[in-house]
């Protein structure tokens, strides 16, 4: 039977429970819940483990614990990329693939270096190369233009002190302006509404307002899919604990 291998900085998430590695034998697994007091263990046979994986009832999120990773979902202000604007989302996608990609040539081309000259060519090489979206005729593609080479490099230092996390590619430009002004208004009264929560003398804690407001746009967003309308994304964590 194929064992799943579950590490000592990794993640797993069942349901809403986090949890991590306290043991492991040829049986399988003891795992704690993070952050409970006391501590709670959980055991899971390595068919257990592989049943739920194979199901979606548990999700492995390796390296989690790792500090550079941590590190990033610090800075980003987020936990995944699932909490961003679809657009912003997109674009540290973007910026993964090139450095991926840079990474990978430098590995293996030892003229490949991080002088101007030599990244400037790189990118051009790595731009041209990449898969492109078929447009219809009557439509015009968007073109990016490659980083600079200065840019560059602070994209690479970032992913590597990131722990090679998308994450840590977010830029702070975020943190200009108004905060708030990218929600959606609905989006932004579901977020007012469940920030007052945090008011409420049962003292109740933001994670578990957070799920109660994650669980909100989850159902306004069954009614505006019936209706056809896009759906709401929902404030990230981070952007509750601002407006509490």
């Amino acid at each position: 039977m194929t064992k799943i291998n579950i590490g000592p900085l990794d993640r797993v998430t069942h349901g809403s429970a986090e949890l991590r590695l306290v043991s492991k034998s040829d049986v399988g697994y003891v795992l704690a819940r993070v952050g409970a007091i006391p501590e709670l263990h959980e055991t899971f046979t390595h068919a257990q483990i592989k049943q739920l994986i194979e199901t979606s009832e548990i999700a492995v999120h390796r390296n989690w614990f790792e500090e550079g990773r941590a590190k990033a979902r610090l800075t980003a202000g987020v936990s995944s990329l699932s909490e961003l604007p679809r657009e912003e989302a997109n674009n540290l996608m973007r910026r993964e693939y090139y450095v991926v990609k840079f990474l990978k040539r430098e590995a293996m081309d030892k003229n490949v270096k991080r002088t101007d000259k030599s990244i400037v060519r790189t990118l051009r090489q790595i731009h041209a190369e990449r898969p492109v979206r078929d447009v219809r005729c009557d439509q015009v593609r968007a073109e990016r233009a490659c980083p600079s080479a200065r840019t560059f490099r602070r994209w690479l230092s970032a992913y590597a002190d990131g722990g090679f996390d998308v994450l840590a590619l977010r830029t702070k430009y975020r943190n200009s302006g108004n905060p708030f002004s990218n929600l959606d208004p609905l989006a932004y009264k579901v977020l007012n509404d469940h920030a007052a929560l945090y008011c409420d003398e049962t003292r109740p804690t933001v994670n578990g307002i957070f799920l109660k407001m994650k669980a909100a746009v989850a159902s306004l967003n069954e009614e505006r899919t019936a209706q056809g309308r896009a759906p709401l994304n929902c404030p990230a964590k981070s952007t509750l604990v601002s407006r509490i």
